[in-house]
């Protein structure tokens, strides 16, 4: 251990230590050349000679890649090199306080956690592109400055690219914040943003989410609307698919994950200074063990993926314990898996799944990852001990429930094979064997929005009132690439289709793009071509009677609905039929409507034929599609977006006049 006054390379003046442990220490440090406040790691070489030699190179080169990083929220590794035998590390003293310190029990504000996601998916997408994994994502490692801005810190010990992983590329990981393949060793991007939908929901909530490996035992993810309601439905909707056991099944990179949050959030709220925020210096360096004697193998780094609930003896966990642990969670996945995937893999064909792995060293490849509430208890301020006998290992198999879940809380696999049609009322020719079908909507008074018995119901749907329209035709289906690529061909637009999908919806695709779509269908057919109002677009997937979704008031299922976050072909869901043979309409892709969006429209909202606000910043958008909650598919469901924002699993359907033009 270094002393204060004691100097390397004659450059560090040490000062004082800020922390220790088993595989090193971390050290304030003089920078006497340039003559400002830094951190110094030291970490130890192995006690083996052949070992420290081959660390000796790992080192350099993870070094080398850390010291090029250079982002506003991440601290620089300004320097690096080897001394005394040790291994060192100097990079800069970040002060501010750390983001665990801010969250209370009733978490933060919406729009302040999601200032911190904008710049934290931004400090991913930049390290992703550089083929580098963080892999301990969590409030403590965000360190919230003064001036509001966050940087991500412990970055000592990434998981790079290029070669085998090294020691010091060996992470410990903390339970509430992995994802399930980090158990195992298999992490890619997505558990960088399984670790951040972590943390984002703690940041809202106040409390700790399931860890993964409890869920597989059986406890359930709370779900982040029953305890922040006044949480918007995409923010919940994005952290709840993020945290997805499957990694298929969230976000696959962060600039997309990025972009959904912004969805509800046109400008982003800026984060407000808090007048307590702590001036302390925070260390952006590696993990700090306070106790030297806290890691296995004293002069040893620890082995991979080592399982960290706060700080481990350094005697680590005893090899039964270790083995025991690991084959208790080996057997329950596997008996999850002999007695569910069957039962799933009957009901429906599965989607064609991305790789699991990424490739050796598991390189990060980004472009290739195309009711009441709760009593919150306070967040736990001691380790989670680690049990120190063997967890006995499961003889029976797991007990699977047989009664029904009411509403399904995760997205289901979407089948990939397109339906036969109904029959269509109207049939407008777009180009040789392009066609644009239509249904028929008969005049007269319909329920719109919710009523306070739906306890899924959001503010902005209420009050349920009656509605009066006249006749009209919607779009039996969602435009699809086929029918935009009509429209951009004949404009000489520069747009390509996407390979093989033809019948799946155009997504990607602004308000303006769909109503210039509307203008070109017009002129081509000759019958006027638009957008339906938001009224339009809710009677034709409800009728009249008030059901809950195009079906009725069963909870959505694999059958009726595509509410995953992927796009089935258009027609996929033949039983999901709306009362006047509309198409999915209830998820799949979000449908832009003619109307501006106001969450307060509902209240004084004409009785006939209402056309929505007069003015506005964002523009509807229907349908639910692409939240990952079946409980997001329902018929009343509404949202806004700016007219001139391209998503993702946006797209839209069209309506047309009763009779020509």
């Amino acid at each position: 251990m270094l002393q204060p006054g004691q100097r390397l390379q004659n450059r560090y003046l040490i000062v004082k230590m800020l922390g220790s442990g088993g595989m090193g220490a971390v050290y304030e440090a003089d920078d006497i050349r340039l003559d400002k406040v830094c951190v110094v790691k030291e970490m130890f070489p192995p006690g083996d000679p052949v070992e420290a030699k081959v660390m000796a190179k790992q080192f350099e080169r993870e070094s080398k890649t850390l010291a090029r990083l250079n982002h506003p929220n991440l601290p620089r590794v300004t320097d690096y090199f080897t001394e005394g035998g040790n291994f060192y590390l100097a990079m800069d003293l970040i002060s501010g306080q750390s983001l665990d310190k801010q969250i209370g029990s009733q978490g933060l504000p919406e729009a302040t956690v999601l200032q911190y996601a904008d710049q934290l998916l931004g400090v991913l997408e930049y390290i992703h592109a550089q083929g580098i994994l963080h892999r301990d994502i969590k409030p403590a490692n965000i360190i919230v400055r003064p001036d509001g801005n966050c940087v991500l810190v412990d970055f000592g010990l990434v998981k790079v690219v290029g070669g085998q992983m090294s020691s010091f590329s060996m992470r410990a990981l903390t339970p509430h914040y992995a994802p399930p393949e980090q158990y195992t060793g298999g992490t890619d991007a997505r558990s960088d943003l399984y670790s951040l939908a972590a943390t984002l929901y703690q940041a809202l909530s106040g409390t700790l989410p399931a860890a993964a490996a409890d869920q597989f035992a059986g406890q359930p993810l709370m779900s982040l609307r029953q305890l922040r309601p006044d949480v918007t439905r995409n923010t919940v909707g994005v952290i709840e698919r993020a945290l997805q056991l499957d990694r298929n099944k969230r976000c696959q990179t962060a600039k997309e994950m990025r972009g959904s949050l912004k969805r509800n959030a046109p400008g982003i709220v800026p984060v407000q200074r808090s007048a307590v925020l702590s001036e302390e210096p925070i260390v952006a360096a590696p993990a700090v063990y306070d106790n030297p004697t806290n890691y296995p193998d004293s002069g040893r780094l620890p082995e991979p993926e080592t399982i960290r609930t706060g700080q481990i003896g350094k005697q680590g966990l005893p090899l039964r314990t270790q083995i025991a642990i690991g084959a208790m969670v080996f057997v329950i996945i596997v008996l999850l898996a002999l007695v569910i995937a069957p039962a799933l893999t009957a009901q429906q064909p599965a989607p064609t799944a991305l790789p699991t792995r990424l490739p050796t060293w598991e390189a990060v490849n980004v472009t290739s990852i195309t009711a009441a509430k709760p009593t919150v208890a306070p967040l736990p301020t001691t380790p989670v001990p680690i049990p120190t006998t063997p967890v006995p290992i499961p003889t029976t198999p797991v007990p699977i429930p047989t009664t029904p879940v009411p509403i399904p809380t995760t997205p289901v696999p979407i089948p990939t094979t397109p339906v036969p049609s109904v029959s269509n009322d109207l049939l407008l020719t777009l180009a040789p064997n392009v066609t644009l079908d239509l249904v028929r909507v008969p005049a007269g008074e319909f329920l719109m929005g919710s009523t306070d018995a739906d306890t899924y119901a959001y503010p902005e749907e209420k009050p349920q009132h009656k509605v009066t329209l006249d006749e009209y035709l919607i779009g039996k289906y969602e435009v699809t690439n086929a029918q935009y690529a009509a429209y951009t061909k004949a404009k000489g637009l520069n747009w390509s289709m996407p390979q093989g999908e033809e019948n799946h919806p155009v997504v990607y695709v602004s308000w303006d793009d769909a109503v210039a779509f509307c203008a070109w269908a017009t002129q081509v057919t000759g019958r006027t071509v638009k957008l339906p109002t938001e009224a339009q677009w809710e009677k034709a997937a409800r009728g009249t009677d008030g059901r809950i979704y195009p079906w009725g008031n069963e909870a959505p299922s694999s059958t009726l609905a595509n509410f995953s976050q992927t796009m089935a072909v258009v027609g996929t869901y033949p039983s999901g039929i709306s009362p006047y043979g509309a198409l999915d309409m209830a998820g799949n892709v979000w449908e832009w409507t003619a109307d501006w969006y106001s969450k307060t429209y509902y209240a004084s909202s004409p009785s006939s034929n209402p056309q929505g606000p007069t003015t506005g910043q964002e523009r509807v958008v229907r349908s639910g599609g692409g939240m990952g909650i079946a409980t997001g598919v329902r018929a009343a469901i509404r949202n806004g977006n700016g007219p001139g924002a391209h998503y993702y699993l946006n797209g839209f359907r069209v309506a047309a006049y009763a009779t020509a033009p």
